[in-house]
């Protein structure tokens, strides 16, 4: 079983539109939406949702007003100022604690309890492609990472049970926690890129993150012809970086016309879906020789 990610550095490259491509012609696979803080690969591969569950990531601290004599004891300790008097007692507040639950360790009167939080849910849902892994976090809900390594986990389990070849990951934009959770253990990562000097900025940061994990990486650099000498650039730094570049995307509108319609780029016979299929023979098999 092969797993591929699919990295951007930033936001608006066509990320989100590759990786479902990809999935499409490596179906049937499992995808796997690590992006859980703007989720939008269902968009791209629109399926019925057949298992949905509440995730569990934190928690956050809780006074029992009965039992706190208001000594303070917990708003001195609290680094994140997540305590404060109501009525002469403690109260905290949800949106503010952190959950490292020092406040319950000074309680003289052990008035505060640590408890689990809701962080989002994560779901399955049945695609042309086979099956997405996806989820959402509640509003403000921390993204440490957690729940895209739940997702990748669970993923990873379903494909070896059903002997599929590919996991396909539509990874987060940037280079924090979240895209470390999507990309370590991975067997390959598919940069995407547009020839921007702000999207050639982020594709080094990411690029550097990769090195620094070992993990293997392609490059796409996508809608190439609206800038071909930063597009020759961007090639020219990759393979000094030790990453090949795969293939180019064309700039076509009927692909964002198509996704407006519920149709995927891989399903039409434009340039730009060539391109697409063309980028997909070249991955799969470069990924199939290791």
């Amino acid at each position: 079983m092969n797993e591929l990610t699919v990295l951007s550095g930033k936001g608006g490259t066509g990320k989100t539109t590759l990786a479902g491509s990809l999935a499409e012609l490596s179906s049937p696979c499992i995808a796997v939406d690590c992006d859980v803080d703007a989720s939008n690969l269902h968009m791209i591969l629109p399926g019925i949702c057949r298992h949905h569950e509440a995730v569990v990531l934190g928690r956050t601290a809780v006074v029992d007003p009965a039992r706190c004599s208001g000594c303070g004891a917990c708003l001195r300790a609290c680094r994140f100022n997540a305590l404060q008097y109501v009525n002469h007692k403690a109260a905290a507040s949800s949106v503010l604690c952190e959950g490292c639950g020092v406040c319950a360790l000074v309680c003289p009167n052990q008035a505060v309890t640590m408890q689990e939080e809701i962080s989002g849910h994560w779901m399955i849902s049945s695609t042309a492609a086979g099956s997405l892994y996806h989820a959402e976090l509640e509003a403000g809900g921390e993204n440490s990472g957690k729940l895209v390594s739940l997702l990748r986990r669970k993923a990873r389990a379903a494909a070896e049970q059903l002997q599929l070849r590919y996991v396909i990951g539509d990874g987060p934009p940037g280079i924090g926690c979240p895209v470390i959770a999507s990309l370590t253990g991975t067997t390959a990562a598919l940069l995407v890129t547009e020839p921007t000097t702000a999207a050639f900025h982020d594709l080094k940061r990411i690029a550097e993150l990769l090195a620094h994990f070992s993990v293997p990486a392609f490059l796409c650099v996508n809608r190439w012809d609206i800038n071909p000498r930063i597009t020759k650039e961007i090639e020219a730094y990759a393979l000094d970086s030790g990453i090949e570049p795969v293939g180019r995307v064309r700039y076509d509108r009927e692909i964002l016309q198509a996704q407006y319609r519920g149709v995927s780029a891989v399903n039409l016979d434009t340039p730009a879906s060539r391109d697409i299929r063309l980028l997909g023979d070249q991955i799969f098999t470069r990924m199939e020789a290791t």
